[in-house]
């Protein structure tokens, strides 16, 4: 068994993934990783109207987001370093599968490929702010056999989900940008790191409530 093989039994008790499952996805992102036509314009696009800053739509035909949650056994968050955004959502996902007894495999890794580092201690005291714990978080790295095994694949932000689909082009489908399931949808959960605490309070605020919007369609 070679190493990302191991690495994807650990996270995932899988080793081989079991094909492309359709997800739930809010947005469409294409084969560049970009979101597609048929999605949102980017956040900080301005109309041409009114010169003001348009906002995100929301999805308007639910019924195009097929998946129930039969479909989904193992989701996969993705940020930069694997040390703030993707480890807390993580963690809070798993919280609220395990209240559901919801027998999803959750992990997290990051576009940098920093391995074994903990969680950033701004966003630790964040995480115990909202009853979470990250103490025992340590990162990883992105891997094409991470993205091959998970049914669903959070991305923190656009510069994530081209790197994903970069990777595996066939993880195109299966990548949600979480921002957009905010209440006032956004491309990015915006990093934190280096920043002050607001900005990690901030961070996991947003994952809560996006995870929450997107967990409450099952």
């Amino acid at each position: 068994m070679g190493i990302w093989q191991s690495i994807r039994v650990r996270l995932f008790g899988v080793k081989d993934p079991e094909g492309d499952i359709p997800i739930m996805r809010h947005h469409r992102i294409d084969s560049s990783g970009a979101i597609a036509d048929d999605s949102c314009a980017p956040a900080e696009a301005e109309t041409a109207a009114n010169g003001q800053t348009s906002a995100l739509p929301d999805s308007t035909n639910k019924n195009e987001h097929n998946s129930s949650i039969k479909d989904i056994h193992r989701i996969l968050f993705i940020c930069s370093g694997n040390i703030c955004r993707s480890p807390y959502g993580e963690v809070r996902l798993r919280q609220l599968a395990q209240r559901r007894q919801l027998d999803w495999q959750i992990a997290s890794c990051g576009t940098l490929k920093l391995i074994g580092r903990s969680a950033a201690p701004l966003m630790i005291e964040a995480a115990q702010a909202h009853g979470l714990d990250l103490h025992s978080h340590r990162s990883s790295a992105i891997s094409t056999p991470l993205l091959e095994a998970a049914d669903v694949i959070f991305a923190m932000g656009p510069d994530h989900s081209r790197e994903i689909v970069r990777i595996c082009p066939n993880a195109a489908p299966r990548t949600v940008m979480l921002g957009t399931w905010l209440a006032t949808p956004k491309h990015q959960i915006d990093d934190p790191m280096g920043k002050p605490y607001d900005a990690y309070e901030r961070a996991a605020s947003e994952i809560d409530e996006a995870l929450e919007r997107w967990f409450a369609q099952f």
